[in-house]
């Protein structure tokens, strides 16, 4: 059952509540080396600041930027590839594998093995000193076989250590989906603990895996797998399998949500806890859901996001970011890579959706693409709190900026908390609902500001009567954007009395009354 909600947001917080979002920096790369992956690493070298990496095209490196107080955009350190590799993706955070207190990354490529691709993946363990050697590595067995295509960790069985589950959706040996689940220890093996798989040849089974979640509320990570039907193989659904984290692992699934009409690449992203009901939640992309965790979790309630714009891509890409605004609520971020601005240039964009207690479909903060066909919104999501000043920061990438024939890639980082590498850019949360606020000051003389906010676009009228209802000032009388006003009122010419100010958008229309003492 589809569930509609009512907002009320309540920003509470042991840090300094925040309604306003600052671009803090941004990083261009260049015609030689475009940007085209990022990712965050959480706090690699044990500094007490959240890092991230970079991955730049026509290079055999990954650069690692170094959260710090005053962040150093110049200064990276180059983690190069390994060899023999045709190409090869971002570290990833996957937890704490090996159970010596420091999170361990993982990297996923190809080896470009008589012209097949055939994916590897390596383990870096993390400790106190970094080492670009990996500590362990598996290859697929099979030519063509994309293993590593998704990798993800978490404490699957409860024993206290992260697992890791590598997916390989395509081989050529069977056309088979497999998703192999590794049990954490302080000697990783080689041999998968469970190889979980595929209901039948190129369903895509292990597309995309989360482990980091916790969907039931049991304590134990529960493992999401898609399987999208990628190629749109007729009668055959795109599907997200769920098992629940367990101390004896099976491949009995929990939970399969279908999706009949859907040919595509459906992807899950786990949330953290949305609504702040106890349970994890997690994001379907293209369907555009947002289901909500529970203890008998079934898949039946959820929100649906749809968007008001033709063709914009919109929930096509989803980011977790965390709790933005520090009121104790995970945040989402959803893209929209086809939106086009209000001259018809297709731009891009990314809605910010606020978790919160009752949450809707509505965006909080609406970020726009510079250039057209740069791809903005086509990935973003949570960095860490990078200058550790109580407020995390997050992504929205647009990798083929500021145009497809001559792409630099550019990475655009926000934050709830202004700190100044560059700033360029400050946005306000958009409103809920309209509201005519009471003039400050009341009693005035001779000015006063009058506020006002409008959650969307419309033909605004803001005038000021006298007590006979006769019309002495005409303030607004244009169409506006959604957003906050405020607006002066100067009656240096009229009497002492009381007036009226009405705000007309729409159907709506609100009226209060002022004091003018002279």
């Amino acid at each position: 059952m589809k569930k509609t909600f009512l907002l009320l947001l309540l920003i509470c917080n042991f840090s300094i509540a925040q309604d306003s979002l600052y671009k803090v920096f941004s990083i261009i790369g260049s015609l030689e080396e475009p940007i085209s992956a990022i990712n965050a690493l959480g706090d690699i070298n044990h500094d007490g600041y959240d890092d991230f990496i970079l991955r730049k095209e026509n290079t055999d490196y990954c650069e690692i930027y170094f959260g710090s107080e005053n962040i150093d955009l110049t200064y990276t350190l180059k983690l190069f590839d390994q060899p023999n590799m045709g190409s090869l993706g971002t570290l990833i955070n996957v937890g704490d594998l090996n159970n010596d207190g420091y999170n361990d990354y993982a990297q996923s490529g190809y080896l470009n093995n008589g012209g097949y691709p055939t994916g590897k993946v390596f383990i870096f363990y993390g400790s106190s000193e970094l080492n670009s050697d990996p500590d362990w590595s598996l290859q697929s067995s099979c030519i063509d076989g994309f293993l590593g295509a998704s990798l993800s960790g978490g404490d699957f069985n409860g024993d206290g250590k992260d697992d890791l589950v590598i997916s390989e959706p395509y081989n050529w040996c069977d056309g088979v989906g497999k998703v192999f689940l590794f049990e954490g220890s302080n000697g990783f093996s080689n041999i998968p603990l469970y190889i979980y798989e595929g209901e039948q040849t190129e369903d895509f089974f292990g597309e995309h895996v989360c482990l980091n979640g916790d969907i039931n509320g049991d304590g134990l990570n529960d493992l999401i797998i898609s399987a999208p039907n990628i190629n749109g193989i007729q009668n055959l659904e795109s599907k997200i399998f769920i098992y629940f984290g367990d101390l004896s692992i099976s491949n009995v699934t929990d939970t399969t949500l279908s999706f009949p009409i859907l040919y595509t690449d459906v992807l899950p992203y786990y949330l953290d806890d949305f609504n702040g009901d106890g349970f994890d939640d997690f994001y379907v992309t293209i369907e555009n859901k947002l289901f909500f965790g529970s203890i008998d979790f079934n898949g039946a309630e959820y929100l649906e996001f749809v968007s008001s714009e033709e063709y914009d891509n919109y929930g096509q890409n989803a980011g977790s970011l965390g709790d933005i605004n520090n009121d104790g609520y995970s945040d989402i971020l959803l893209g929209a890579t086809g939106h086009k601005n209000t001259a018809g240039v297709m731009v891009g964009a990314s809605y910010i959706h606020l978790g919160s207690s009752s949450p809707d479909t509505t965006a909080d903060f609406f970020l726009e693409g510079e250039t057209k066909w740069s791809g903005f919104g086509y990935s973003g999501g949570l960095l860490g709190d990078i200058n550790s000043d109580g407020f995390v920061e997050f992504y929205i990438s647009a990798f083929k900026y500021p145009d497809i024939d001559n792409k630099l890639g550019k990475v655009y980082v926000y934050s709830m908390k202004d700190f100044v590498v560059g700033v360029d850019e400050r946005i306000d949360i958009i409103p809920k609902e309209f509201i005519l606020k009471q003039n400050y000051p009341n009693p005035f003389n001779p000015t006063t500001q009058l506020g006002y906010q409008i959650p969307k676009s419309g033909f605004v009228n803001l005038v000021v009567y006298n007590p006979l209802g006769q019309v002495v000032s005409t303030l607004v009388n244009e169409h506006q954007k959604n957003g906050k006003y405020s607006v002066q009122f100067n009656a240096s010419n009229l009497p002492s009395g009381v007036y009226f100010y009405k705000l007309h958008v729409g159907e709506f229309s609100s009226v209060k009354k002022m004091l003018l003492t002279k």
